[in-house]
């Protein structure tokens, strides 16, 4: 299982380093791809800006749209943002210097290693990976006993 931060997310739909090693995972047969429900919001808010600051046209904006809705539709397993998917939160941000958004993220990425219990594999024999490209978040996600999936570390090397 593969969960995603929105730091790895956007690279499926926009051309960045990282985009190739990050679109053969999401696409990989077996993959089990899930995201917090922050990471739809802030897709939208990464193509919403692209769009305001002319990076892409009103036409990119819409084919984005449909494009990640019907993914998000398809391809995620949505995990809510409540009080059960929160509870290592406080614990976060008091022992790493994460913003709110990435302690959100790794606390709900937590919380679904946990509740699947997928632990360390998966049937297939593929590890619970946080993808993330964040090196402050991925840092903590490592402290805290995440296997990390960086493709921009794998675009690299």
């Amino acid at each position: 299982m593969l969960f995603l931060d929105t730091s790895v997310f956007v690279k499926v739909y926009f051309r960045e380093l990282g985009m190739e090693a990050t679109v053969s995972r999401f696409s990989s047969p077996g993959e089990v791809l899930a995201a917090s429900v922050l990471s739809y919001a802030e897709m939208h808010s990464v193509m919403a800006r692209k769009y305001r600051e002319k990076q892409i046209s009103l036409a990119e904006l819409s084919r984005l749209r449909e494009t990640f809705e019907r993914d998000w539709e398809r391809l995620v397993n949505a995990v809510e943002l409540n009080r059960q998917t929160l509870a290592a939160l406080p614990g976060l941000v008091e022992r790493y210097p994460l913003k709110s958004a990435d302690a959100i993220q790794l606390s709900a990425a937590l919380w679904l290693r946990d509740y699947v219990d997928v632990g360390r594999s998966s049937a297939e024999g593929r590890a619970f990976e946080f993808g993330v490209s964040d090196h402050i978040l991925a840092a903590s996600a490592r402290k805290c006993g995440l296997v990390i999936f960086n493709p921009e570390e794998e675009s690299q090397g």
